[in-house]
């Protein structure tokens, strides 16, 4: 029976090149010292360039993850997931924000009503979260450790903070979503992505979970101020969060590419219809076009058409809106 366990972890396991610790056998950044395990033993260099000797590496290569200057470590280049029209629209968005609040400051009338919109946005703000807490369950070791382990090794891939992380009932929907208050990042999950993990489904649910994880990574919630003004500019403000949304489904491929397609999947059609969708099909179904309406309806929309978002995450191409689908 022993044996047997060990057998079986044997071959989901695999020993870290740099630490030995074990890590699961499709880890790519060691959860221990955080190594970029895609990079060769003998390539590892310390930032003065003259090595490591192997007594030294481990804590040399935690360093050596996390420069003391917080830029990205050799795990992954962050900025090249980033969808292209977020950097456009969102450098358009601060202009226009930075520029309106100038002149709510310049304003006298502004600058005496300011202090209250804060307030009164801090305090709406609260009241949600307080609604959280006091309705979810919190995920921790004790409480679905399962989903809670999944949390520490997308945060630890992704070099952040892990947030706390509720599940509340959806009353049926396959959702999950981000939200920040003050210091503290918060993600909630809706109970019937967490019914999805135990239906073993926990691909897709780990790229859910760090679709949302990425929102934070990016700064999207952080930022999220300063990009309120334009958010009230006819079609600007859903371009700017149609291209977030891009952005992160691309972190959730590059971190849990097994979990993408279906993962959108489960959120178009359920969680017991989506692994008997023919992704080929669904292919060409979006190459007949989507038509007038669909593309109408998503440049008002704050997310990207479902079919949209898979369709660029499986073959990295636009959706054709131009022909009617028949």
């Amino acid at each position: 029976m022993a044996e047997s366990q060990q057998l079986q972890e044997s071959q989901t396991t695999k020993a870290c090149p740099f630490c030995a610790e074990q890590i699961k056998i499709q880890a790519i950044l060691c959860r221990f010292c955080r190594a970029d395990l895609l990079q060769p033993l003998s390539t590892v260099q310390s930032p003065d360039g003259r090595g490591y000797s192997s007594r030294s590496l481990p804590k040399a290569l935690q360093a050596h993850t996390n420069p003391p200057d917080g830029s990205s470590s050799p795990r992954g280049n962050f900025e090249s997931l980033v969808y292209p029209k977020e950097r456009i629209f969102g450098c358009i968005s601060v202009i226009i924000g930075c520029a309106v609040y100038l002149a709510v400051v310049i304003s006298v009338i502004g600058l005496a009503y300011l202090p209250f919109v804060v307030l009164a946005a801090i305090i709406s703000h609260g009241f949600y979260i307080g609604y959280i807490r006091g309705h979810a369950i919190k995920i921790s070791h004790d409480q679905f450790p399962e989903i809670f382990e999944m949390l520490q090794d997308l945060s630890s891939q992704m070099q952040m903070s892990q947030p706390e992380v509720y599940v509340l009932n959806g009353q049926g929907i396959l959702n999950a979503f981000a939200t920040k208050l003050f210091s503290r990042n918060f993600v909630v999950i809706y109970s019937n992505v967490l019914e999805l993990a135990y239906e073993q489904g926990q691909d897709e649910v780990a790229f859910v979970l760090c679709h949302e994880l990425a929102h934070i990574k990016r700064g999207h919630l952080k930022w999220a101020w300063i990009h309120a003004p334009a958010r009230f500019i006819p079609l600007l403000g859903s371009a700017y969060s149609r291209a977030c949304e891009y952005t992160c489904d691309r972190f959730a491929q590059h971190f849990k590419p097994s979990g993408a397609s279906y993962g959108l999947l489960a959120l178009a059609t359920g969680s017991k219809l989506y692994r008997k969708v023919n992704i080929e099909a669904l292919h060409k179904q979006v190459g007949t076009g989507l038509g007038f309406w669909a593309w109408l309806h998503e440049i008002f929309s704050s997310h990207p058409n479902l079919i949209s978002r898979i369709r660029q995450l499986t073959t990295g191409s636009s959706v054709t809106y131009g022909q009617v689908a028949e």
